[in-house]
């Protein structure tokens, strides 16, 4: 310890000894050099200072950080008997306007941010509303701009009163730092890591006001600074950023900005890196050898914390430092708030990592869900459904809206179509297919990053370890698409959110601009993901950038490199045209020569790898369709007329492959994406064959060459059929009384200026004296309406018997007057065996018209009925049938539909 000066010249007293080395603090203080590092909560200094400063130096300390023509520094000395105590004190005279803020700042010894960190300052002003903050520096963090280390500024919530003594505290440090680091976040998009974050000043924040505002301080003190425990540094040099794929064996890289999470089912942590995966979902925590072969691996994980239990006793120790953050679960009822609260209370308490955050998964509440937890889950079961992608979009903001300012969010990503879905799929011909397509997963992923997702997490049900046709597809499409998100991940990170319109309908690009360049990514926004545009389009497409300089370039992000493109000033903007547009499709556009290099550094880099995966899906899609064709019937796909066809695609694959192993990545690419556009074409041909001119949602699956089979089964059973339809329970919607007693539901959900009323209407029925009338008012103007995450108002039917094996058929009549307004504004109609990605959508049909929805049941148990109103305004439903297609269990099909006891609905009334 160094020596202090004499007390009449430094009355800084240390009432605690304080291992290390301080510094001087501007010639009055002498302390040793060294930061103040915690090792255990036992050591705190809770209850006396390790810091007191009575302000009795031979000069004055307090320093004007923001001085400038406005904030202006009057006078400042030190004042004989001017303390609380006729003791020595500092005072100093600012100007300031009003409106604006003097940072009185005082410099403090270094001290590591921890929980029991806290400041107490006495002092006096003629005015009232000075509030205490502390600046604290990231070492782990760079400002870009500066080069330097990032800091924050940590306000405190106390506020003087008035001109006498008062003592204000500056406490929970750790929580606003946590807190201001989630802000930075959303503001400046990087990667802000709190841990090890340091002390550096007190900020006494003085309210200007006209005239001058003189402050009187008399004692700082410092409190629950630790021991330093020696070799603890904030050191980071040792953690090195792997490549895809790859990892450090032993070490884990550095924690991921925009982490890709797999749900975990099982495989080796390795394939799991492999594929590109900065971190697997365990829906349990890790025992001591999957934490250990995750770390050789290079793999975080992801996982629920220990139980409060758990953490009162043994606490959160350093066996969990491979744990990226920590999954709290679902949150589905608004009655789990408090135990939520608790359980993160309980989490920062004990957490041994600093930054590390937490995760919920909101299906309603998402204001006080983002309130608890740091990030939020959400997504939907976009792959397979029958929305659309612009719905998709408008539901994320959404949520995104009804979640608190600033929150952030992870989407998920689904690798395989809804669970409905594909069991519905197995019980019929014991297929596995199901997984989703390639173009489908990236589409959903560029149509997300308007919200700018901070992570993304892949939804996966079965094991990645398999080794069946359907998996290995779904290993390479989830392997592609972490390769595409890891290209776009600098723009993820920082990137500010825009759009850029095309030369053709209902495509747009999202724009992500960083100070120095843009990323674009087109989205086809019409239609259902079934109806999506070939591979890639056929002709030239333009788009329209506003706000960039003339001179900027402009490149296609091929996996060959980057390919420069036209550019050409117009009104609006600049005008970017390619000839031929991929389908993963995304184009950087920058006049910084260094971001080109880096990006044509990746893309050739995993130039091989990423054409490799191309040429198996197609092989694997080209073998789907050859299995399709031969399982149609004649009349829908005849194998020698298709003959032709199939060879011309063959001889493609086969040239591409070619290419690829001479290392000709482009026109390998080139002669793939001719085959898969070979491809899509004919799968929408026999789609046609066999759908006609059915809805979409009228089979529980989009058609693809996995589900053509079981779609023509289907059809075909409907068609040959000879069982007679029954009502529905109440489904003839003639009688309130029945209705109520059969067991129909009527459900809301919490919807932002809209208010929604089910009844019986006599307005024009199908048949008899009334229909089911759902219908949604608006007490806001339609500007104003708050995108639902879910449909407002659900009527759902009683529980419908059926057997495992059975094909069922539910008919019935809709009328739709006028198509709603918002999100999802359409009539939805979907059973409890597909769920909602499988819905029938109506937007508008004036007259009645009918409907029909044709399923199979996996197992024996009753299947529900849903009839959903998304937006603004009426639909109408009447005369609800239901017959057993399959002869499988015959008693099944002459079986009475018994009423099913239920709680009764609510808000049913006659018109």
């Amino acid at each position: 310890m160094g020596q202090a000066k004499s007390q009449s010249d430094a009355s800084l007293r240390f009432l605690t000894t304080i291992s290390g080395c301080w510094s001087s603090l501007i010639g009055k203080v002498v302390v040793a050099v060294g930061m103040l590092t915690a090792i255990s909560v036992n050591q705190v200094f809770a209850d006396s200072p390790a810091l007191l400063d009575d302000m009795a130096g031979s000069r004055p300390t307090l320093r004007l950080a923001n001085a400038d023509e406005n904030v202006r520094l009057l006078s400042q000395s030190l004042i004989e008997n001017g303390g609380r105590k006729d003791s020595v004190a500092e005072r100093i005279q600012i100007s300031a306007p009003p409106g604006q803020t003097a940072e009185i700042v005082y410099q403090l010894p270094q001290a590591t941010v921890i929980d029991e960190l806290a400041i107490s300052v006495w002092l006096r002003c003629n005015r009232p509303g000075i509030r205490l903050a502390a600046r604290v520096t990231l070492p782990r963090t760079k400002n870009p701009e500066t080069g330097k280390p990032f800091q924050l500024l940590l306000v405190g919530e106390t506020h003087s009163q008035g001109p006498f003594w008062e003592r204000l505290e500056l406490r929970d440090l750790s929580r606003e730092l946590a807190r201001q680091a989630r802000v930075s976040r959303a503001k400046y998009g990087q990667l802000i890591d709190e841990r090890g974050a340091v002390l550096q000043q007190l900020v006494i924040l003085t309210p200007g006001a006209a005239g001058a505002t003189e402050l009187v301080v008399d004692e700082v003190a410092l409190y629950g600074v630790l021991k330093t425990r020696p070799g603890v540094t904030a050191d980071t040099s040792r953690v090195k950023l792997a490549s895809h794929g790859e990892a450090i064996r032993g070490e884990l890289p550095a924690r991921p900005s925009i982490p890709r999470v797999l749900q975990w089912q099982g495989e080796p942590f390795q394939l799991v890196r492999s594929l590109g995966f900065d971190a697997a979902s365990l829906d349990r925590l890790p025992t001591s050898d999957e934490l250990s072969e995750a770390r050789e691996a290079g793999l975080y994980l992801v996982c629920p914390p220990p139980s409060i239990g758990e953490m009162t006793q043994h606490g959160i120790t350093s066996r969990y430092d491979g744990v990226l953050l920590w999954d709290m679960a679902d949150l589905s009822r608004r009655d789990q708030i408090d135990a939520l609260v608790q359980q993160k209370e309980e989490l920062s308490r004990f957490e041994s990592l600093a930054g590390r955050e937490t995760l919920l998964r909101p299906h309603t509440n998402l204001r006080q869900a983002s309130r608890v937890s740091d990030l939020l889950l959400v997504g939907h079961g976009q792959a397979g459904s029958t929305s659309s992608l612009s719905d998709f979009s408008l539901r994320l903001n959404g949520q995104q809206r009804h979640a608190c300012p600033g929150s952030r969010f992870w989407l998920k990503l689904n690798t395989q179509y809804a669970e409905g879905q594909m069991k519905q799929l197995t019980a019929l011909n014991g297929s596995q297919g199901g997984a989703v397509d390639y173009r489908e997963m990236t589409e959903i992923a560029f149509a997300s990053l308007g919200c700018r997702p901070r992570g993304f997490y892949f939804e996966s049900r079965e094991s990645l370890a398999s080794a069946s046709p359907e998996t290995k597809k779904r290993a390479a499409i989830v392997e592609l698409a972490n390769l595409r998100l890891g290209l776009a991940e600098p723009w993820l990170r920082s990137g500010k959110p825009g759009s850029a319109r095309s030369s053709q309908p209902n495509l747009s690009a999202i724009t992500l601009d960083t100070e120095r360049s843009y990323l674009l990514a087109p989205v086809h926004w019409s239609g259902r993901l079934d109806s999506a545009p070939p591979v890639s389009s056929q002709s030239p497409v333009s788009f329209l950038v506003p706000g960039v300089p003339e001179s900027i370039d402009a490149y296609l992000l091929d996996w060959s490199g980057p390919k420069i493109l036209r550019t050409q000033r117009v009104t609006g903007g600049v005008q970017v045209t390619i000839d031929l547009l991929p389908s993963d499709a995304l184009l950087l556009m920058t006049q910084d020569p260094r971001a080109v290099a880096q990006v044509g550094g990746y893309l050739r880099k995993h130039a091989a790898r990423a054409t490799k995966l191309r040429l198996d899906l197609a092989r694997l899609e080209l073998a789907a369709a050859t299995r399709a064709i031969h399982e149609l019937p004649r009349t829908v796909a005849d194998p020698r007329a298709l003959q032709p066809t199939l060879q011309h695609i063959t001889t493609l694959v086969t040239r591409s492959d070619t290419q690829r192993q001479e290392s000709k990545y482009a026109t390998s690419l080139a002669s793939l994406a001719q085959a898969e556009s070979l491809l899509q074409t004919l799968a929408d041909q026999l789609a046609g064959r066999v759908t006609g001119e059915s809805p979409t949602g009228e089979y529980p699956w989009l058609p693809r060459w996995s589900t053509l089979t079981a779609i023509n089964q289907l059809s075909r059973s409907a068609s040959t059929a000879t069982a007679e339809p029954r009502h529905l329970p109440a489904g003839q919607f003639e009688s309130l009384e029945e209705l109520m007693g059969s067991g129909w539901r009527h459900l809301q959900h919490e919807s932002e200026g809209l208010t929604t009323s089910v009844r019986l209407s006599g307005e024009a029925p199908v048949q008899g004296n009334y229909c089911l009338e759902l219908e949604c008012r608006p007490t806001l103007p339609e500007s104003q309406l708050t995108p639902a995450a879910t449909p407002p108002v659900w009527v759902t039917s009683p529980g419908l018997p059926i057997r495992g094996g059975q094909l069922v058929e539910i008919t019935g009549r809709l009328r739709v007057p006028q198509q709603p307004l918002g999100v999802q504004a359409e009539l939805l109609i979907f059973d409890s065996l597909g769920g909602e990605s499988s819905a029938l959508r109506i937007q508008q049909s004036p007259s009645w018209r009918a409907f029909r929805i044709l399923r199979v049941a996996p197992e024996d148990g009753p299947m529900n009925l849903t009839i959903a109103l998304g937006g603004a305004g009426m639909a109408q439903v009447d005369d609800l049938k239901m017959r057993v297609l399959s002869q499988a269990t015959p008693a099944a099909a002459s079986q009475s539909l018994p009423s099913a006891q239920a709680q009764p609905p609510r808000q049913f009334r006659r018109r």
